[in-house]
């Protein structure tokens, strides 16, 4: 799994890609597309994603489980942000925590991104494309970017790419087949745990009402679990909330 790499240069979009490479009949699953630069890269929902030609790992995977049910799909972002988590801890990246639902961040930085779309057959995940930028070279970001930082902006250090891809699908291989064995509840706990903000009162607009929470994790549907001043505790989810602070 995730042996076939296929390296590109200027694309739009590894993972309109990989959808499009899906739609034409192709094969895909296990595939990787790495690119140097994406003219259309993007995060979750309208974001953009800077990024300087082959300074950074800019990647799609195409992913089938054996046995998912997509009520439990969350498990799949859950995977793969451990496994980025585990990769830059290897490398000594300081205080790695995952800002919910798909970031990795540095301290109070971005680091990471992920993006997941599921095809759903009946109730089950049928193929998943997971894409994810890594700022891992990049010297420095545009001074409008609110907090962005590298990998070697951390460290002082410059990396190879293709070593930490090839160390990150290992891990991420790793990570999805713990999934697809059923062991969900233990990378939830994983997740939980390096939860950015977990057991902190942070700041959210919840339907546009502000209001102070304390982040208690996650639930198997993949919404923040929120305990409110009264003690009680409600599941968001991202439509729902955002964390301003």
């Amino acid at each position: 799994m995730f042996d076939e790499v296929l390296h590109l240069g200027v694309v739009g979009s590894t993972h309109a890609m990989l959808q499009q490479m899906t739609e034409r009949g192709e094969l895909v699953c296990g595939r990787v597309l790495l690119a140097d630069f994406q003219t259309g890269g993007r995060g979750q929902g309208s974001n953009s994603w800077h990024s300087n030609y082959g300074q950074n790992i800019l990647m799609s995977l195409c992913w089938c489980p054996a046995a998912l049910s997509a009520s439990r799909q969350f498990g799949i972002s859950v995977a793969v942000s451990m496994a980025v988590v585990k990769m830059l801890n290897q490398h000594k990246i300081p205080e790695v925590r995952i800002k919910w639902p798909n970031d990795i961040w540095s301290g109070d930085r971005k680091l990471a991104g992920l993006l997941v779309s599921n095809t759903i057959s009946g109730n089950m995940i049928a193929q998943s494309i997971v894409s994810l930028g890594i700022n891992v070279n990049e010297p420095e970001f545009p001074a409008e970017l609110p907090n962005p930082v590298s990998m070697r902006m951390l460290s002082g250090q410059e990396y190879d790419r293709m070593m930490l891809l090839r160390s990150l699908l290992e891990l991420i291989r790793e990570h999805l087949s713990l999934l697809d064995r059923g062991n969900i509840d233990a990378l939830n706990e994983e997740f939980r745990l390096h939860l950015l903000g977990l057991g902190q009162k942070r700041v959210f607009s919840v339907a546009g009402v502000i209001t102070t929470c304390v982040i208690e994790g996650v639930d198997e549907y993949g919404r923040l679990l929120l305990m409110h001043h009264d003690g009680t505790i409600s599941a968001y989810d991202m439509s729902e909330i955002k964390m301003l602070q």
